[in-house]
């Protein structure tokens, strides 16, 4: 948080994506689907930190300078889940921590093809791959295997449904919420494990990329069959393959590659 002090009053004002409250991303999410500029969701922002007639009364200099501390959010970084239960409904833990290799691939490509047509069912299917309801009863016990994971489990058979009936007739705002959430995530999953990205440049979300994935993992063995591969955790599976690119590179540096 960055603090500003007008008077003898002083405001805290976020420094990243991860310190804005739930009700100020819901307040600018829209600004990222249309054609509203940034400073404007800026200035939005800020009014809902800096009380707007003490902000207007301000020299042009100091409003600029306030405003530019706003000025990460051209990049979404979003890793936070600041909805992590909706109308009954639950989502993934912050970072996508919970959500399995399967699970991920399947919204991604719903990200994909949501970015590609523009079409609002794509981005409710997205939605509804992560939010779900939940596994436990009201007041049911939580068993002593309990995961914290109070979602049903992930069965990519029942998206269209949960999309059909349930995630449609939310906010629009709140869907918008969760693909700058999920932009976020993408973003540091990129930047965490760099090293997967280098040769192809994107995550494996075109082609066979997700399946090639899931098949690597099942022939590896180190996390079960098929079927197991595709319920490991997203991470997991990027911190095995990071290892083993690491591996490789230390090999090929000390023995060379064969021509």
């Amino acid at each position: 948080m960055n603090s500003v002090k007008i008077g003898k009053k002083e405001y805290r004002v976020p420094a990243s994506w991860d310190e804005l409250t739930a009700s100020q991303v819901y307040l600018i999410a829209g600004d990222f689907f249309g054609a509203t500029k940034i400073d404007e969701a800026q200035i939005r922002l800020i009014m809902t930190i800096i009380p707007a007639n003490i902000f207007s009364q301000l020299s042009a200099v100091i409003r600029y300078e306030i405003l530019q501390l706003l000025d990460f959010l051209p990049e979404i970084k979003l890793t936070k889940n600041l909805f992590p239960a909706f109308h009954g409904l639950y989502g993934p833990s912050d970072e996508l921590l919970n959500v399995t290799v399967l699970e991920y691939a399947t919204a991604d490509s719903y990200f994909h093809a949501f970015i590609d047509t523009q079409d609002i069912k794509f981005l409710d299917l997205m939605v509804a791959c992560f939010y779900r309801k939940p596994k436990l009863k009201p007041k049911e016990a939580k068993p002593l295997d309990w995961d914290g994971d109070y979602r049903q489990k992930f069965n990519a058979n029942l998206v269209e449904e949960i999309a059909d009936k349930h995630i449609k007739k939310l906010s629009p705002i709140f869907k918008q919420v969760v693909f700058l959430f999920f932009v976020g995530c993408k973003r540091k999953l990129v930047e965490d494990y760099s090293e997967l990205f280098q040769s192809s440049g994107s995550s494996s979300s075109s082609g066979n990329g997700w399946a090639d994935t899931i098949i690597d993992l099942g022939e590896a063995g180190l996390f079960g069959d098929l079927e197991k591969s595709a319920t490991t955790y997203i991470h997991t599976a990027f911190m095995y393959f990071k290892k083993k690119y690491i591996e490789n590179k230390e090999l090929e540096a000390k023995y060379g590659t064969n021509s």
